[in-house]
């Protein structure tokens, strides 16, 4: 499909297909034959007029034809083999580079970065960042811990809430968490027990166990209601990382957290938003994303709804008006987004019958960034649980993940 980018509605860039972009020159020659008609009434330098206003119209088509065309011209399609592949990257040259060491790898990251910012959008820049003007609204004795309901403004004109569990009795920093919920229209309530949701409570438990935990809403959750696009966004993934990164600010500010010590949690939307967090965020030296992965050439075969819900407004329209959710357009891949991580470490549930993200897919994902994870000589660096269960975050395997955090952090 040839695509002309005519047009912008809610900041999002939208497609015209090959009909349409004949539609669109059909008009503009339409348009030009009027111009003549209304110059030639004018009657004064009509041959002047005729001229200019030609010589506009005929590279205002000129333009229209090269946006149409240069940007097929430069699409790749990349097939399932190259995409695991990330030790070898072909150039538009037709050059395969071999990736060997970490330096060449944190230089292939830039590219990554690149891709993955022609579907998310450009990473925000820093007039966005602003004063957390912290608020606390709501305090609840939870036994063990402290539940304050909390507003912090993430950027210029915005305001997020969160809930921000504190353990009682700390005499000592403590390790942290973003605890991110997954799709619920509570939110952040979620995540910290509060809509009594089995198995949805790690906020809760984290709490528990001693770590200082934030939980914040995801648009049109909870209480975040402002549209991303409303605030210059192309995606509501990178307004979430946005967001995210800035409850990681408000925590290195409280002087009881180890702020070598931050990890992010999250099951299903909160699966892959932690990893989209930690892709970004370095500050993240654990990550935990329950049923939140799958290869997207995986999802086209074993769940086409998954695949194409990535288009969604809450996530990244340009999945689809411009990738058409084709898995050999989209620039990157979720074994990309894991690799980027590397090396810290990624404990990943992928159950087995999990009926959203295809199993298979994000083993494989995970053993193409493995690769990445060896140059850095850490291997063990990503984990991968499998058990026999549906898209659920099971006691057992949340034991195993508190169980190995815990230690994660006895090495800081």
């Amino acid at each position: 499909m040839y695509r002309l980018y005519q047009y912008e509605m809610h900041n999002r860039y939208l497609p015209i297909s090959a009909p349409r972009f004949y539609s669109t020159f059909s008009f503009m020659l339409l348009r030009m034959v009027q111009g003549y008609r209304v110059i030639g009434q004018c009657r004064l330098n009509e041959c002047i007029g005729y001229a200019v206003y030609t010589l506009i119209c005929f590279f205002c088509i000129l333009g229209t034809t090269y946006n149409c065309f240069a940007e097929d011209m430069h699409d790749k399609i990349i097939s399932f083999e190259e995409r695991m592949d990330l030790l070898h990257i072909q150039d538009k040259d037709g050059t395969v580079r071999t990736i060997a060491t970490t330096k060449a790898w944190e230089e292939r990251k830039t590219e990554i970065f690149a891709n993955v910012e022609k579907v998310f959008g450009p990473f925000p820049d820093s007039l966005k960042k602003c004063d957390l003007d912290v608020k606390y609204i709501e305090e609840n004795d939870c036994g063990g811990y402290t539940r304050y309901k909390i507003s912090f403004c993430p950027e210029p004109g915005d305001l997020a809430f969160a809930w921000l569990l504190v353990p009682k009795n700390h005499d000592c920093k403590l390790p942290a968490a973003v605890a991110l919920h997954p799709t619920h229209e509570a939110g952040k309530d979620d995540s910290v027990g509060l809509t009594r949701r089995l198995n949805r409570n790690y906020g809760q438990e984290l709490a528990d166990r001693g770590y200082v935990v934030i939980a914040p809403d995801y648009w049109n959750f909870g209480e975040c209601k402002k549209s991303p696009y409303d605030l210059g966004y192309k995606s509501q993934c990178m307004r979430g990382i946005w967001d995210h990164m800035r409850a990681v600010d408000l925590l290195a500010t409280l002087d009881y957290v180890d702020s070598d010590r931050i990890a992010a949690i999250g099951h299903s939307l909160g699966g892959h938003n932690a990893l989209f967090l930690a892709m970004y965020d370095p500050r993240i030296k654990v990550t935990v994303t329950s049923c939140g992965f799958s290869s997207f050439y995986r999802q086209k075969e074993y769940c086409p709804e998954s695949l194409r819900g990535h288009a969604q407004d809450r996530y990244a329209p340009l999945c689809d008006t411009i990738y058409h959710c084709d898995p050999t357009r989209l620039p990157f891949d979720y074994n990309e987004i894991l690799a980027l991580i590397a090396p810290r470490t990624i404990l990943i549930n992928a159950p087995l019958k999990d009926d959203n993200f295809d199993p298979q897919g994000a083993r494989e994902c995970t053993e193409s960034a493995r690769k990445v994870y060896e140059l850095y000589g850490r291997p063990d660096g990503l984990l991968l649980l499998q058990p026999n269960d549906l898209h659920d975050f099971p006691p057992e395997i949340r034991k195993t993940v508190y169980d190995m955090l815990d230690r994660e952090f006895k090495n800081f």
